[in-house]
């Protein structure tokens, strides 16, 4: 389970530092809280 959580953990992690570092955008911070909701949306989910 552990290990379930850290590969979805990683791959939002780095799927922000990809839109930090190759999105010419100024959208990087709605990317990065698009993130945070679904990581929130996951656990909020997940504990029901």
């Amino acid at each position: 389970m552990e290990t379930i959580l850290f590969l979805i953990f990683f791959i939002a992690f780095s799927s922000y530092l990809w839109f930090i570092f190759f999105d010419d955008d100024s959208d990087s911070d709605d990317d990065f809280w698009m993130w945070l909701f679904l990581w929130y949306w996951f656990f909020d989910d997940d504990d029901k």
